[in-house]
């Protein structure tokens, strides 16, 4: 399967844009693992950065969320992606459950040496707009693949459809315990097995 190169939204015209793009997310990801989104003008995402007001909203027009969406889009990297794909295509005999817990416990891992962020994250990506939400879903597209190509293990005969849907469910379950304030009262080993569970769950479903 050919791999996917991800690509933001927005796409800098110039060398100088790309910097300031990186060096804007680069930032919102220092920000926002310390304290809330909205605690954060875009002026002072700017004076972090090191870029100018209008410089930033050249690059990022709808402000934060375009921002957020590149910072998903950081964080959901290449090499995660493609690290998902290979377990996916990997001939082994690990069981489907070990594989798709270190699929998604890998950024449960990342989330949680990582403050604020993906609590910030998981917030704003039910307020992002169908446009930056489109994006998201379009760089998420080899991610699910490698998902998808898992559960085909666990039934070969099943309904692609199935499969896709299920993959969806557990990358937005991931999330919740990534970052949704509900599971906050839990301790890192504790969301952790509530991982392991809805995998578990999910794999029961596939195999009736």
């Amino acid at each position: 399967m050919k791999t996917r190169v991800k690509s933001s939204r927005r796409q800098a015209k110039t060398p100088r844009g790309e910097d300031v793009m990186d060096k804007v997310v680069e930032a919102a990801v220092r920000l926002l693992s310390d304290r809330w989104l909205d605690e954060v003008s875009v002026t002072k995402l700017a004076e972090e950065a090191g870029v100018v007001r209008a410089s930033l909203l050249l690059q990022f027009p709808q402000g934060w969320s375009d921002v957020v969406t590149s910072v998903l889009m950081h964080e959901f990297d290449t090499e995660y992606v493609n690290r998902v794909l290979a377990l996916g295509m990997e001939e082994t005999k690990r069981p489907v459950r070990d594989l798709l817990f270190e699929t998604f416990d890998t950024f449960l891992t990342k989330a949680e040496n990582s403050g604020l962020l993906y609590a910030n994250l998981r917030s704003q990506m039910f307020v992002l707009g169908d446009e930056n939400a489109a994006v998201i879903r379009v760089n998420f597209v080899d991610l699910f693949a490698g998902i998808v190509m898992m559960f085909e293990r666990v039934n070969p005969d099943g309904d692609y459809g199935s499969y896709q849907y299920a993959a969806d469910m557990l990358l937005n379950f991931a999330l919740d315990l990534a970052g949704k304030p509900s599971f906050s009262s839990e301790s890192f080993t504790e969301r952790r097995e509530t991982l392991q569970t809805m995998i578990d769950v999910t794999i029961a479903g596939m195999e009736q």
